[in-house]
């Protein structure tokens, strides 16, 4: 099948190559240019595992082409639409304009049985909006919702190996044709729910904020573990083992970050205040709140360790909100950072791809290697669980620093080889906080 992809981004550009991979011949149209230069020289600066190779090959194999035109999409029977869906500004729901603008532009490429698929992330009543715009503007063509669920770094085996597929739609015909798109994904037993707009929606607005719900959750107990004497990861290893809860996302520590839970959190809220459910829209208010107290508390702790010091220094080591991917959007360590130069301490990260071009802020020192950032450090922070980390020599670095004080925000690391090695170890909830 030909099948067009909009939007190049963190979603589309993984997208368009996996479906490449499964056979089908693939246009991506991209409306930056540098973009589509990038990814067809290869250059291109997102980090996913596994990404690099799966577009090399479908670039090479011609079974993917990247253009910025939009009329290339012409004669694919399948048309997804993969771009961005932002803040309008903080608490203020998403901005549908580049939604908006991807279907205006994709609409004289259309022809009648096309199928138009959503998946980006979008409050209930967006894609009704957008099929009233379809029928309007190209009548013979069809909108569905197929929202994604991969997670940064690993966003290649989720988009190949699905957990479930989500159909939104309002006939049969494009089910089918849904069907048709992910037959190799579909012979191998991945579940398939065909459902309406609205819920496909929903749905993927829920699944995020009730992961983020769980981390701070969590969180919150591990606060109370700290107070009462508890182990808090033990606590949340217990909990994790009872199979109505799970595991998943009960790590306690920094809090969560990136492009999809702070944001789809906040939006679940607005969407919720403005549909009159006052108590959900405070319960998920609440929610983000507590993940942006957890880097507020332990920079008050540090600037309270530092207090009277001169020149004092901090190393964070790790940038991107989380490991295998490069993406600082709302990273807990960025906000951490901010917090503590905010108090006059010096900061220096180290994180293993994201360098000092992709940190947007030129008041922050970015190195490549932990042993730069923790040079002459008085307090060291872990803030992101790179595997590199877990692989560092306490005592190889002792020398290297003013005051061995490590806090490990993730519990990445062996906690006895760094007291052994004669450092000051402190996980996330044994800082007396309040």
């Amino acid at each position: 099948m030909r099948i067009s992809v909009i939007g190049l981004g963190r979603l589309g550009l993984v997208h368009a190559a996996a479906l490449a991979s499964l056979g089908h011949t693939v246009v991506g149209v991209e409306a930056n240019t540098q973009r589509v230069r990038k990814i067809l020289d290869g250059t291109h600066e997102m980090h996913e595992p596994g990404l690099v190779e799966l577009v090399r090959t479908a670039l090479t194999d011609g079974t993917l082409d990247v253009t910025g035109e939009p009329s290339a999409a012409r004669g694919a029977s399948a048309h997804f639409l993969t771009v961005g869906t932002p803040e309008l500004a903080p608490n203020e729901g998403f901005d549908p304009s580049y939604l908006e603008n991807a279907l205006r532009s994709l609409v004289p490429s259309l022809q009648p049985g096309d199928l138009v698929i959503g998946k980006s992330t979008v409050p209930p009543g967006t894609a009704a909006a957008l099929a009233a715009q379809l029928h309007r503007e190209s009548p013979g063509a069809e909108l569905a919702w197929n929202p994604e669920f991969l997670a940064e770094g690993t966003a290649v085996r989720d988009t190949l190996a699905p957990h479930r597929l989500i159909y939104g739609v309002s006939s049969l015909e494009a089910a089918r044709l849904l069907d048709e798109v992910y037959a190799p994904i579909l012979d191998r037993g991945t579940q398939r729910v065909i459902t309406d707009l609205a819920t496909a929606e929903l749905v993927k607005l829920a699944t995020n904020a009730f992961l983020a719900t769980k981390i701070s959750f969590i969180n919150t107990i591990a606060q109370l573990a700290a107070t009462s004497g508890a182990d808090a990861l033990q606590t949340a290893q217990i909990l994790g083992a009872d199979p109505r809860i799970g595991a998943s996302h009960l790590n306690p520590g920094l809090g969560y970050g990136g492009g999809c839970l702070p944001k789809d959190t906040r939006g679940l809220a607005h969407y919720a205040q403005r549909a009159g459910a006052i108590e959900a829209a405070q319960f998920f208010t609440q929610v983000d709140t507590i993940n942006a107290a957890q880097r507020q508390h332990i920079a008050e702790w540090v600037i309270a360790q530092l207090s009277g010091h001169q020149d004092s220094q901090v190393a964070i080591l790790g940038a991107s909100f989380k490991a295998e991917t490069d993406d600082i959007r709302e990273s807990p360590s960025i906000a951490l950072a901010h917090a503590l130069m905010s108090a006059g301490l010096r900061v220096r990260i180290a994180d293993p791809v994201v360098t000092a071009s992709r940190g947007e802020d030129s008041r922050l020192e970015f190195v490549r290697t932990a042993e730069e950032a923790m040079r002459e450090a008085d307090v060291t922070l872990v803030a992101t669980a790179w595997p590199e980390y877990r692989r560092l020599n306490p005592a190889a670095l002792l020398p290297m620093v003013r005051r061995p004080l490590i806090v490990d925000t993730r519990h990445c690391l062996d906690s006895e080889d760094w007291r052994n090695a004669s450092w000051d170890y402190r996980s996330m909830f044994n800082l007396s906080l309040h």
